[in-house]
Order: C-alpha cells, then sequence, then structure tokens
C-alpha cells in the first residue's frame, strides 16, 4: 500500500490503526515505548508523526474506549496500550 498517494485524511485513520497495532504487539506494563520510539516507528512505516500530535491521538484513542497509559521511562514519556483493551478472540 503507497500511503503518500492516499488522500491527507485517510493518513490519519491509517495512524490510529498502526499507532494501535504498534502498541498491542510491542508494550506491556513492563516494556513501554516512549514518544519518540513510536514516532521513529510510524516514521519507518511511512506514516507522519508528531509528539505534540501523537498526545492528542492518545487522548482521542482513550476517549473511544481504547485504553493507552502514560508511564515514566527515565525522564522521557512512555505508553502503553492496557492489556484488557482487546479480549482475546475464541
Amino acid at each position: 500500500m503507497i500511503l503518500r498517494a492516499m488522500p491527507r485524511e485517510n493518513w490519519q485513520k491509517i495512524k490510529l490503526l498502526k499507532l494501535v497495532d504498534l502498541l498491542r504487539q510491542e508494550t506491556d506494563e513492563q516494556h513501554p515505548l516512549t514518544t519518540i520510539q513510536i514516532c521513529e516507528r510510524l516514521n519507518e512505516m511511512d506514516i507522519p508523526c508528531d509528539r505534540r500530535v501523537l498526545s492528542k491521538d492518545i487522548d482521542l484513542l482513550n476517549a473511544n474506549g481504547v485504553e493507552v497509559r502514560w508511564t515514566s521511562v527515565g525522564k522521557e514519556k512512555g505508553i502503553i496500550l492496557k492489556a484488557e483493551t482487546f479480549p482475546p478472540l475464541n
């Protein structure tokens, strides 16, 4: 999929999906990702990411039932996806 050819409004939708997927696969209580790490990973997928906008994305996810938590990683902000957000499929 070529993201550059998509209309700008679709990038935001893809970004939120990729963000949730990234947090689901790579974070837990003991292994948060920093905002810098998340932006780097999204940028590697050709999805524009900015730390200021990332905070708004996290707020949007939380407001819509996807429980994302902030934590400290040294002097940085870390982010994790609460494990129970997505129950296992049977």
